[in-house]
């Protein structure tokens, strides 16, 4: 996970805080892909947001954290929404507090 945190999740949290250009959120997608991740553009009628998360086609899914930055101004707080599939109404929940 050390080299995961080094190589895609550091650089897109710098990313997003400085201003996302095409190219390198491309070149950060690629290094995403060589962990069974992949970077999607999310957008709203008045939200955009960025999602990490496995690729759904990957042989070797390990059913990890899934990764949602709001890209306007948003209020400091991380929301971690245990086991989502599995206990009912977890997911809702979670998307109700973000």
């Amino acid at each position: 996970m050390h080299r995961f945190d080094n190589h895609v999740f550091t650089p897109l949290i710098t990313l997003i805080d400085q201003g996302i250009t095409l190219p390198k959120l491309e070149e950060l997608n690629g290094a995403a892909a060589t962990y069974g991740y992949e970077i999607r553009r999310f957008n709203e009628k008045q939200n955009s947001y960025l999602i990490l998360t496995e690729d759904e086609n990957s042989k070797h899914r390990h059913y990890g954290a899934t990764f949602i930055f709001r890209l306007q101004e948003s209020s400091p707080y991380i929301f971690q929404i245990p086991h989502p599939l599995l206990e009912v109404n977890t997911a809702k929940a979670g998307l109700y507090l973000f």
